[in-house]
């Protein structure tokens, strides 16, 4: 066998491999579903930290906050966003979104 052939060959079986994977992984999914009242599977706990850590550059990830964490800075952060943030289901239910009143 070439050692073009054999490349070729590696390629199509990991490919093969990977697709089977993610095959697996899919119907696991499907057929417990996902649920918020459940604890998250090994899988869907790996899955979501992988994401994650790949949606947030490295360089962000090292980077301090500019503004310093002090009572004054809350205050004015709290007079600004209000006391205690809405939840989804009381923006939701009320027709009103908190972005827009």
């Amino acid at each position: 066998m070439t050692k073009g052939k054999l490349v070729k060959a590696l390629v199509l079986w990991s490919a093969v491999i990977v697709g089977l994977v993610i095959a697996i992984v899919g119907v696991t999914m499907i057929r417990h579903g996902f649920s918020a009242r459940q604890s998250p599977s090994r899988i869907e706990t790996f899955v979501a930290r992988s994401a994650r850590s790949m949606a947030v550059p490295a360089r962000a990830r090292r980077m301090k906050n500019p503004i310093p964490n002090t009572a004054e800075n809350l205050a004015e952060a709290r007079a600004h966003w209000g006391p205690e943030p809405l939840s989804k289901g009381a923006r939701y239910e009320t027709g009103r979104n908190a972005e827009h009143d």
